[in-house]
């Protein structure tokens, strides 16, 4: 928790305002709350054999909808055939630059 506090202390104002209004859009509504927030530190400090949560649900459903609408939409794809197998191939999403076309 000092860690914690230490990272709110030493982070501007100005990013954590931002980072708050992005986690409110993306995560889901419930895991903003300061008791699932508890309940996952208490998760955490007694799991076994090494420190872990596990977080059921972690985003928006209407915000994973956009993102498989927008990857559909904006994804060009390559079909490509050989004797062992036919596919249809996208660019590797890793490689991409945010706000690349």
């Amino acid at each position: 928790q000092n860690l914690q506090q230490h990272r709110a202390m030493s982070t501007p104002e100005s990013k954590r305002a931002k980072t708050s209004g992005i986690l409110e859009e993306v995560l889901a509504s419930n895991l903003l709350a300061e008791d699932k927030r508890k309940e996952l530190q208490q998760q955490y400090a007694s799991s076994q054999p090494y420190s872990h949560a596990h977080i059921k649900n972690l985003f928006d459903s209407k915000f994973l909808l956009s993102v498989k609408e927008e990857i559909k939409s904006q994804t060009k794809v390559n079909f490509k055939e050989s004797d062992l197998f036919r596919v249809y191939q996208s660019i590797d999403l890793a490689n991409l630059e945010p706000g690349s076309d």
